[in-house]
């Protein structure tokens, strides 16, 4: 009788520590971030961070007031363009990651075109194409040039606590305004 009640509680122990374990390895994140601004209607260059010019030092305290602070639950964020005037045109992108009271770090940068899918205006078109330039951050960019939605990903970002995307207008073919949208998970 004895040997049956240890091995009782031994069964009990295991099948308790099983289930626990089970239900831990069952975790769904069923979060569902919104789309935020990250960039709304920029009509003209951005001052360029440069690293020495008063205000736009990499310096905490130069944080650009567009700058956008995430949730500290975010380790990923996705990035989407879209802007005003014609398919086909470009504008340069640096999106940089400050942590909290630390520098501004390059995560990404490149160069955003607008495909032909509108937005819903017949004149504000999303990007269906981004070519990264310079990448310190892990990333991937999705469904480029097929006149849809390209999104850039990125990854690994534990730590960072405000967003800057800094753009660059060219001359030629010019749109008359971009805009940027982030979620994060």
């Amino acid at each position: 009788m004895r040997q049956n009640r240890g091995l009782n509680t031994l069964i009990v122990v295991f099948l308790a520590l099983a289930v626990v374990g089970f239900c831990m390895g069952l975790t769904v994140e069923t979060r569902q971030e919104p789309w935020i601004p990250l960039r709304t209607a920029v009509d003209a260059n951005d001052s360029v961070l440069d690293g020495t010019t008063a205000t736009l030092t990499y310096a905490f305290a130069d944080k650009p007031t567009t700058a956008v602070e995430i949730p500290s639950t975010w380790n990923s964020i996705d990035v989407y363009f879209y802007g005003t005037d014609a398919a086909n045109e470009i504008a340069s992108y640096k999106l940089y990651g400050y942590k909290d009271n630390g520098p501004a770090l390059l995560l990404t940068s490149g160069v955003a075109t607008l495909g032909t899918a509108v937005t819903g205006g017949t004149t504000t078109y999303y990007g269906d194409t981004i070519t990264e330039t310079d990448v310190h951050a892990t990333s991937a960019v999705t469904d480029s040039a097929g006149n849809r939605i390209c999104v850039l990903h990125l990854t690994g970002l534990k730590g960072i606590s405000w967003l800057y995307c800094e753009l660059d207008l060219p001359t030629a073919p010019v749109m008359a305004s971009i805009s940027c949208e982030m979620t994060g998970y």
